[in-house]
């Protein structure tokens, strides 16, 4: 069973519902009175959940249940990833949006968000042919340039369901792990549509940043990290140094090799925690300092293929290495 038609099992409304509120959606559609907006031949509308599932599937199942919301989402997302039932509380952690962009023979479906201190996820899925890309995926205040508080991003290829529905998920790095989204949006700019969603209503949980200072198990490139940064979504080591023009490290591609990364606890339990990938870089330099130097970011991080608890972690533990978490 797709993760897709997991979700849709979970919406809270029985057939008869569903069909009165496509019927409404479509009346209301007619008189003008759902949320529309028109960029070239993109059309925008605001749906419900209801409306979405019988748009997707022109018929519903009855006996749906419950939870059709950005909870559901992420928690039928890591679990499917991780292989495991997942039962962390994401309870404030993201936001519902519910925005329909129908294309040039595409509709695409904007699901849900969810967020930590260094993490954004956005959930979507789309019918037809969309090239799978997002022209500016930003987060913004009003008076930001365009990715001052990103770091990198990323998307996962589209996966189709036996109903020919395609979903997929972008995440992104928050550029500083104390960045605060009381004054910040969501911008999803897509051929000439902007949407734009507030992230205020949003409890970031907050990570942990402590020094390390040392080379990672079996890192081609074997550079000695000074700090990790551990969320409960992912872990990033990084390397920051003043050096010259000629000096700076040449990463290596990607070294996604196989690692035992265990969480332990001080009631002396452990998790293993399966990591979904690893991206390494070294993100660019400022302009020459005073004295001729540059400054230079160095960092691999670890998204994790389930929620991390941090409450009460001690120690994270990668193969035979153990870093002290206080």
């Amino acid at each position: 069973m797709t993760a897709y038609r997991k979700m849709m099992e979970q919406i809270a409304l029985d057939e008869g519902t569903l069909r009165e509120k496509a019927a409404q959606m479509q009346e209301m559609s007619a008189h003008k009175t759902i949320r529309q907006h028109r960029t070239g031949k993109h059309r925008l509308l605001r749906l419900t959940a209801a409306a979405a599932a019988v748009l997707v599937f022109g018929t519903v199942t009855a006996g749906a249940v419950n939870n059709w919301d950005y909870k559901g989402i992420f928690t039928k997302y890591f679990s499917e990833k991780s292989g495991q039932t997942v039962e962390y509380d994401f309870t404030g952690m993201g936001l519902d949006l519910g925005d329909v962009i129908e294309g040039d023979g595409y509709t695409l479906f904007l699901d849900a968000v969810l967020t930590d201190s260094r993490c954004v996820y956005l959930s979507y899925h789309y019918t037809g042919n969309f090239d799978n890309t997002f022209r500016t995926l930003d987060i913004v205040t009003a008076t930001s340039t365009p990715h001052e508080y990103l770091r990198s991003a990323f998307c996962n290829d589209a996966e189709c369901d036996e109903n020919g529905v395609y979903h997929g998920l972008y995440y992104f790095r928050l550029r500083d792990p104390d960045i605060s989204l009381a004054d910040k949006q969501l911008t999803v700019s897509l051929n000439g549509t902007e949407l734009n969603y507030p992230l205020s209503d949003i409890t970031v949980q907050k990570g942990i940043s402590v020094p390390y200072g040392g080379t990672l198990p079996d890192d081609a490139n074997e550079i000695k990290f000074d700090t990790v940064n551990l969320t409960p979504f992912m872990m990033e080591f990084t390397l920051i140094t003043n050096t010259s023009y000629a000096e700076l490290p040449n990463v290596a591609e990607i070294d996604d090799l196989p690692l035992t990364i265990t969480a332990v606890y001080e009631n002396g339990s452990e998790k293993t925690v399966k990591h979904l990938n690893a991206k390494i870089g070294s993100t660019g330099w400022s302009s020459a300092q005073p004295d001729g130097s540059y400054l230079n970011n160095t960092e691999k991080a670890y998204y994790f293929a389930s929620p991390v608890d941090l409450d009460g972690i001690t120690a994270i533990r990668i193969n035979d290495t153990v870093i002290p978490i206080q």
